[in-house]
């Protein structure tokens, strides 16, 4: 079975907002294979093949926002090897959540 990691988060921003900042984040920063998107007015999702590594065989990275209000979201992102066999993923699925949610730290809450 393939090692998972999953988190969610409340952020204060708009999904406008939230989209600009990741979509410059994977473009920037993360080595793609492919990207899906479908983006709408109060949610969007985002998938993200990851190229493969020194460190991995690659990811599959799942983003979903929706709207709570005009400035706040749910952000729920799991990041899975590729590899449905790996038992060890060296922390690049922590790696992956945590670099998008460090995109919103002054915006991030402690709500769950």
């Amino acid at each position: 079975m393939a090692i998972v990691k999953e988190k969610t988060e409340i952020i204060n921003i708009s999904i406008k907002q939230a989209v600009d900042r990741i979509d410059n984040y994977i473009r920037k920063d993360i080595n793609l294979f492919r990207l899906t998107t479908d983006i709408q007015d109060d949610s969007f999702y985002m998938e993200l093949d990851v190229k493969r590594s020194l460190a991995s065989l690659g990811e599959i990275m799942e983003l979903k926002g929706e709207k709570i209000d005009d400035n706040k979201m749910k952000l729920n992102i799991v990041s899975r090897c590729i590899e449905k066999k790996s038992i060890i993923d060296w922390g690049k699925n922590n790696k992956n959540i945590e670099g998008v949610f460090s995109l919103f730290e002054k915006e991030r809450t402690s709500e769950k």
